[in-house]
């Protein structure tokens, strides 16, 4: 019946097949048109569009797929034959869309962005080889840096190409025509990618697109990733070999006359230990020893520079034994006890949670630009009078006699002017370190709870701040995609670590203080050796921006999570992805190794607080069905159009709360984890 109506309506014999000619397509639509604007329809037009180009999109994103072949359509070559005559038609669309990138979403900016070389470069090696030499040297001139800073050893490479004659003798140009690129992308990225080339009519650059690049568009997570693939930033190639370069990950050995001393602190603080003499073994010190033994593991660990000991800090590191002595034993039969601090009444408006080392303190950060500290042990916190004389000030007992009598336990620090967004407090619970939207760190003392120092060197929002393990130096991650490291005596940056293409979110310091972990929105994670400012891993597997890092005791494990809901776990040493933990159901704020380092807890705004195996090892039947379980949870979320919940086989404990997301997970040296968060009203 469809048969014979188109015969009538074309004045002739139907096409052969199934599908018709594209003169007998366009008359039989403009027939189409016709009928249904005389019966009123008069958006039928625009509606054939857009089904048109969507159309047309669909076939190009299907061109892509891994293993098609680099055929183009008809409409392509039109368009990009017509800019062909035009010269400045490359200069103006790679322009348009480096603009367009950085206004996409951060969730596929990375993405978008690893294109970036691949186009810049045929792009360039087109203009020398149709002569364009002078449009080719002001388009590397006006691009170059950019791209330098993601591929800095191509981009060498490239720029001593400067002429047709080069390109025809050049290995690197040779091997860039002769092989595709490889990426991996999701299809939303690419979906967008081809609609904006489209929309635009860039088409000489979808043409590259389509013939330079061998785009693998993941289907299942964790299917079909490849060691040849392009990596964010750097080539699969230059990843392996910063994995490769050597890292000292052992904490530093004291110093003997350091170790003598703290030695014989805890002999006197040691409640066992006997007067007569000879003196009786000591628990604390044999607990000393043994630390000592298993942070060393005998590598000869370049310490670094760091103030003179002093008497407080031996009495911080005697309580520090004194807490590892009493330590629990976790397992996965044995788990943590958990205490949750839940702030009410924040009107969305809390950021940021930190809690001392000691558990005297908490502190929050708000939107309205001040920082909230309360006392957890019920100790009024007591500022100096205003009254006070320095010169009456002579030992520690003045300093108590000098305080007020309120008997508040909370207050109130204000300084910044922008909304607070990173807590740190340090090792020895006396500083507190803030930082905000307006680009500062502030370091305030828990003595006075008064402003200290405000840093400067940040011209964005700094988004986190962390002290390191000895308390001198500490870090900040900001907007500028930056991390820097300070020192609390200088008030500029001592290092700007620089290599993230996105905001840098979080951060945390390796145990021994000589690496310094980084997370980012570009889906990365970096560690960056502190004394040289060089970046000596990246770990790369995240589909999200990174929230929250965590190392363990030892130094040997990372973790890390985000907006993806998956949590990584890290082996520092190789660089390698240990495993996966799937179970939250929302984007994950906060890590925290246990003590010894065999049990990870997490936070997440899926209000629940979990708990991990780190040291279980999958069998091989285990990591089948966990590789089956999940290709059929991601069909049944194709179908359903939503996410089929899936909990790892490491989870061991899940803690849900009646209606707090977690903002922070702190577990402390004897095993206790303490974790807060805001109480999120439900609606009525």
């Amino acid at each position: 019946m469809a048969s014979s109506l188109n015969e009538r309506a074309l004045g002739g014999d139907a096409p052969a097949g199934d599908e018709l000619s594209a003169a007998h397509q366009e008359q039989l639509d403009r027939v189409v048109l016709a009928y249904l604007k005389r019966k009123g329809y008069r958006t039928a037009e625009d509606a054939f569009k857009r089904e048109a180009r969507l159309q047309t999109l669909g076939e190009l994103s299907c061109e892509l797929q891994p293993g098609a072949d680099a055929s183009i359509t008809d409409y392509v070559l039109y368009y990009s034959q017509a800019e062909q005559s035009d010269p400045r038609v490359y200069q103006r669309s790679f322009a348009s869309l480096l603009r367009w990138l950085d206004t996409s979403l951060d969730m596929y900016r990375p993405e978008l962005r690893a294109t970036l070389f691949p186009i810049f470069a045929h792009v360039y090696l087109e203009m020398l080889s149709k002569n364009l030499t002078e449009e080719a040297r002001q388009f590397m001139e006006e691009h170059g840096e950019e791209i330098s800073d993601e591929h800095p050893v191509e981009m060498r490479q490239l720029r001593m190409i400067t002429s047709g004659q080069h390109v025809r003798e050049s290995e690197f140009a040779r091997t860039l025509l002769s092989e595709k690129y490889n990426l991996r992308m999701s299809d939303v990225a690419l979906r967008l990618l081809v609609s904006f080339l489209l929309d635009q009519k860039h088409m000489l650059l979808l043409r590259i697109v389509s013939q330079r690049l061998n785009i693998q568009v993941l289907s299942d997570y964790g299917d079909g990733i490849t060691d040849d693939l392009g990596v964010i930033g750097q080539t699969a190639m230059e990843m392996d070999t910063m994995n490769q370069k050597p890292v000292q990950l052992a904490t530093p050995a004291l110093d003997a006359a350091l170790s003598e001393e703290i030695e014989q602190a805890l002999r006197q603080a040691d409640p066992t230990e006997a007067v007569p003499a000879p003196p009786a073994p000591s628990v604390l010190v044999d607990k000393f020893k043994e630390l000592q033994k298993q942070s060393t593991t005998g590598e000869n660990v370049e310490p670094l520079p760091l103030p003179p000991p002093t008497e407080f800090d031996i009495r911080m590191e005697v309580k520090r034994i004194k807490d590892l002595a009493k330590q629990t034993a976790l397992d996965c039969h044995a788990l943590p006890s958990i205490c949750c601090y839940t702030v009410h009444n924040t009107n969305d408006n809390l950021h940021c949670m930190a809690f001392s080392e000691d558990l005297s303190l908490m502190a929050c950060g708000f939107s309205d630009s001040y920082v909230q500290l309360w006392s957890l042990d019920g100790q009024p916190l007591r500022g100096l009078r205003s009254d006070l004389s320095l010169d009456q000030m002579n030992q520690e007992s003045d300093l108590l006699k000098a305080r007020d009598d309120t008997d508040h336990t909370y207050r109130r620090l204000i300084g910044h002017s922008g909304p607070v967004y990173g807590l740190s407090f340090s090792p020895d619970s006396r500083f507190l370190l803030s930082s905000s939207e307006d680009s500062t760190v502030r370091l305030w003392s828990l003595d006075t709870y008064s402003n200290v120092v405000c840093y400067r060197g940040h011209n964005y929002p700094v988004w986190d701040v962390e002290f390191g393990p000895y308390g001198f130096y500490f870090a900040t991650a900001s907007h500028d995609r930056t991390a820097r490291l300070w020192s609390t005596e200088h008030p500029y940056p001592l290092r700007i670590f620089a290599g993230h293409l996105s905001d840098v979110d979080c951060l945390k310091f390796h145990p021994n203080s000589r690496y310094l972990l980084t997370g980012s929105s570009d889906q990365t994670v970096r560690m960056w050796d502190v004394q040289h400012g060089q970046c000596v891993r990246v770990l790369k597997d995240h589909r999200a921006p990174i929230y929250a890092l965590a190392t363990s005791s030892d130094g040997r494990l990372a973790a890390s999570a985000g907006a993806d809901k998956i949590i990584r776990l890290w082996d520092l040493g190789s660089g390698r992805l240990i495993k996966r933990f799937h179970g939250h159901q929302s984007s994950v704020y906060s890590l925290a190794f246990s003590a010894e380092g065999n049990l990870l807890c997490s936070g997440s705004a899926d209000e629940t607080v979990r708990v991990w195996d780190v040291t279980r090892e999958l069998t091989e039947t285990e990591q089948l069905e966990a590789k089956a379980a999940m290709k059929e949870a991601l069909r049944m979320a194709s179908l359903l159009l939503t996410m089929v919940h899936m909990c790892s086989v490491d989870l061991l404990g899940t803690y849900p709360t009646k209606s707090t997301p977690i903002y922070k997970v702190h577990v402390t040296r004897r095993n206790l984890a303490i974790v807060g968060g805001a109480f999120l009203p439900q609606p009525s």
